[in-house]
């Protein structure tokens, strides 16, 4: 933990560069910058990069906020949010990372497909419309190769809640 006083993304930048590992954020537009440059000359050609990993569980709390707004539509993908951490918790007990990315290729990687194409094509009925629905949709929209990242590497997590609750 590095404490800064200020989040911003001239400090983010700072602080990652020359970092070339995963990274779990929860797409606040301060890091963009390393996701995302808005000037791609910010890098140096072999300057190695982050790789964005999504938090799954800011995208459950976008659904949680449209359910508690009595927007009916959030409560399917809670649902099959909590199906994809159960399994997954299942899949993480006891075993080591090679296996874990073998196990979630196999059972999780098409629950995690089938919920990011079902909220593609969810965003696309409610994207005109204001609110949390739209917020939490279009949120598994712009992050789902973010969301998919896990899978790629067993010691990979599903959020990054571990790491906010030590703070």
């Amino acid at each position: 933990f590095e404490f800064t006083p200020k989040e911003t993304s001239s400090v983010v930048r700072a602080m990652f560069q020359g970092f070339g590992g995963y990274l779990q954020a929860d797409a606040k537009s301060v890091y963009d910058v390393l996701f995302r440059p808005p000037d791609p000359s910010l890098f140096d050609d072999d300057e190695p990069r982050p790789t964005e990993v999504a938090c799954w569980a800011h995208s459950r709390r976008k659904f949680w906020e449209a359910a508690l707004a009595k927007q009916k539509p959030a409560c399917e993908p809670l649902l099959r949010i909590h199906k994809i951490f159960e399994l997954d918790a299942q899949i993480r007990q006891g075993n080591p990372p090679s296996k874990i990315k073998a196990l979630r290729q196999q059972q999780l990687s098409p629950l995690v497909h089938e919920f990011l194409d079902f909220a593609a094509a969810a965003y696309e009925t409610c994207k005109a419309q204001r609110g949390s629905l739209r917020t939490a949709f279009g949120y598994c929209v712009r992050q789902r190769v973010a969301m998919t990242r896990f899978l790629e590497d067993g010691r990979l997590r599903l959020d990054n809640n571990p790491s906010e609750s030590a703070l």
